[in-house]
């Protein structure tokens, strides 16, 4: 019997840097990964106490505290970079949370193992720094935080993002590249829900369902409903607002608030509550163990609160305090922001507007008059911790996107700036021209131009992409990637030919053929096949190698058939009924110097020659600036168009054409085609 030995080894991961232990996002990860069993070692050097220490550290004024800065973290480098000699194989290196700096070492790490390196920020710094007032805005130290940011961003292969709200939040602000995030929420560890227990309405002196305090409520035998806010007091929890909700309540004995932590906010908070002369609230002083937190003020509570406040951070981040309310099983009440309703089901929270003290007591309210929809809202969060937010469930989701993510990255492939590029533009245009449906991208090739339609935990996109290239193992790749990059359920990749679809007439709303005519060896079935499968206005957008002239070796050497000029290309679209909407030459001067200086000695090459190629390819620095030149070349298009001694030595053509015809009439050229269906073909339900 065949050894599989490398079927049967577990996966191995390296959690690196100065990140913060304890029972936060790295504590949650590890642990959920080692319960999906997988292999966490820690290689660590503690350098922050928490997140306070850091802000405060990057607030330092004047050289010696960015002196004292320096040191450490030189110092903290030098003892990782001691463990890391002895870590042997890995499969990924992992940089969570306040280890941003780590990200350089770490990339070195994991490229000498041949590891993939995933960054988990939560948090950026600069934002962060921004939220709480310690930096200005446009000042210089703010401006190099960004700068420094977006290189660190540009490192990792896979980046997590919390939310897809803070994915693009985090693209406008520090670059974040959409093809490199994932999201997995922040959740909470299990010690919330063994220390607290199932949430029951009692009688007024019962633990829990309307614990009893001192104070005229008690005296009568009224039912005190227990409002418990735990946390830092920073600025995207709203604290004011809270607090503005308390003074509108001041006449009710009924509803005590009770604020429990430390942080950057509480002398003003105190400030707040001593001036309005609130007698329903009481300060907690004290940064308290999770076990303690739970068992002596998450138990007890009635309802637990999240954040209300109006920074553009608070608007896309659900915070801890949230899924430890969810996972204690208590009423969570929230500001209603796009990053609550993206992961917060109906009836697992209360959502109210941010900031507003008058909708915030006007829930608390409804929630002290009806016990039975705060215990059917306890009753909610907990399933919905249980179902997508616990470490378990973190940890298997992680499992799932590191494997992925390791297979997609140890696959061979030569993907470079100019094919990214492409890439780009044709779904842009593409998505652009398409009606709103189903797409398909035909010759996935690794599934760059189907995830990139689809969309990324960051950018919106189609409904669904089937994708399908004839190549086996292409196709095993696309959804290796899609899973990594958490769009397995919308990006479908299937083994087919273009020249013969197994899809039903009429079904999807564009298609796109990037760079695959050329190799198929009867393209005008091709184009008749791809214009079969769209509906009534459907587009189909191409691009292909120009220059027939230019044909030769290589051309041979990679498979293509043919090189096209812009007529031969147009007519063949509007032979399968496709009205050609534009066509346009691109790639001169810069597409070309590509191909001659990068592309052709790259194929060119073999072995190691070939790997430096990929490794360059991959590198962001590089395709920034080819990127930058390509964009050029796209300004120049207008004037390619005008000059044919220009036209006839552009690199390649882009074309979009849309079917012709009224809904429910056949388009030429497509009589007689029946619908084809073979096992390995998603189902797509159109209704």
């Amino acid at each position: 019997m065949t050894r599989r030995r490398h079927a049967a080894a577990p996966l191995r991961v390296a959690w690196f840097g100065t990140y913060d232990r304890g029972v936060g996002r790295n504590a949650i990860l590890i642990d959920g990964l080692r319960a999906s069993g997988a292999e966490v070692v820690e290689l660590h050097a503690p350098l922050w106490s928490s997140t306070d220490a850091k802000v405060a550290a990057v607030a330092g004024r004047g050289s010696i505290p960015l002196l004292r800065l320096a040191a450490r973290q030189f110092g903290a480098w030098f003892r990782l970079a001691r463990q890391a000699r002895r870590l042997g194989r890995v499969d990924a290196v992992v940089v969570g949370p306040t280890a941003h700096l780590d990200l350089p070492l770490a990339r070195r790490v994991a490229r000498r193992r041949g590891a993939v390196l995933v960054f988990d920020p939560l948090i950026s710094a600069s934002e962060t720094a921004r939220d709480r007032g310690v930096v200005a805005a446009g000042s210089l130290r703010a401006r190099t935080m960004r700068a420094v940011e977006r290189w660190l961003f540009g490192l990792p292969d896979v980046v997590l993002v919390d939310t897809a709200a803070h994915g693009r939040a985090l693209a406008a602000d520090v670059g974040l590249d959409p093809e490199r995030a994932v999201v997995l929420p922040v959740g909470a560890p299990a010690v919330y829900r063994e220390a607290t227990p199932a949430y029951t309405v009692g009688d007024p002196s019962s633990a829990t369902g309307g614990a009893a305090t001192k104070g005229d409520a008690s005296a009568m035998g009224i039912s005190v409903c227990r409002v418990v806010y735990c946390g830092q007091y920073i600025p995207l929890h709203g604290v004011a607002t809270i607090l503005a909700a308390a003074h509108a309540l001041r006449e009710r004995s009924d509803i005590k608030f009770e604020l429990v932590g430390l942080g950057q906010g509480l002398a003003a908070a105190r400030a707040q509550a001593e001036a309005l002369e609130l007698p329903n609230v009481r300060f907690v002083e004290a940064w308290l163990p999770p076990a303690e937190l739970a068992a002596r003020h998450l138990a007890p509570a009635d309802v637990c609160l999240g954040i209300f406040g109006t920074s553009p951070k608070a608007a896309v981040v659900v915070p801890h305090k949230a899924y430890m309310a969810l996972a204690a099983g208590r009423a969570l009440v929230t500001g209603d922001t796009p990053a609550a309703r993206e992961l917060l089901r109906p009836g697992e929270a209360m959502l109210v507007a941010p900031g507003d003290a008058v909708a915030l007591a006007a829930a608390l309210v409804a929630l002290a008059d009806d016990p039975g929809q705060r215990a059917r809202l306890a009753e909610r969060a907990r399933a919905g911790w249980f179902e997508r937010f616990s470490p378990e469930v973190l940890g298997a989701a992680l499992a799932d996107i590191l494997a992925a993510a390791v297979r997609v990255h140890r696959a061979p492939r030569m993907v470079g700036p100019r094919h990214r590029w492409r890439t780009a533009r044709l779904g842009a245009a593409l998505r652009a021209a398409a009606p709103a449906g189903d797409l398909l991208d035909a010759g996935c090739g690794d599934g760059s131009l189907a995830l990139a339609l689809a969309g990324s935990a960051i950018d919106g996109g189609a409904e669904v992409v089937l994708a399908c290239d004839i190549d086996r193992r292409r196709v095993r790749l696309a959804a290796d990637r899609a899973r990594a990059r958490g769009l397995g359920c919308r990006v479908l990749p299937f083994v087919a030919d273009v020249a013969a679809l197994p899809l039903a007439d009429g079904t999807l709303a564009g298609a796109a053929a990037g760079e695959v005519l050329e190799h198929v060896r009867d393209d005008a079935a091709a184009v008749r096949e791809l214009a079969r499968v769209l509906v009534p206005g459907g587009v189909l957008a191409v691009t292909v190698p120009a220059g027939p002239a230019r044909f030769g070796a290589l051309d041979r050497d990679v498979g293509h058939m043919r090189r096209y000029e812009a007529g031969s290309l147009e007519a063949s679209m509007a032979r399968a009924g496709l009205d050609v909407e534009r066509l346009t030459a691109w790639g001169v001067p810069f597409g070309r110097l590509y191909d001659r200086a990068v592309q052709r000695p790259a194929l060119r090459s073999r072995g190691r020659a070939r790997g430096v190629a990929a490794r360059l390819g991959r590198s962001p620095a590089i395709d920034r600036i080819w990127r930058g030149l390509f964009a050029v070349d796209a300004r120049l298009e207008g004037l390619v168009a005008r000059v044919p001694w220009l036209r006839a030595r552009a690199s390649g053509l882009l074309a979009v054409g849309r079917l012709r015809g009224e809904s429910g009439e056949p388009m030429e050229g497509t009589d007689g085609w029946t619908v084809r269906e073979e096992a390995n073909v998603p189902k797509v339900n159109h209704t």
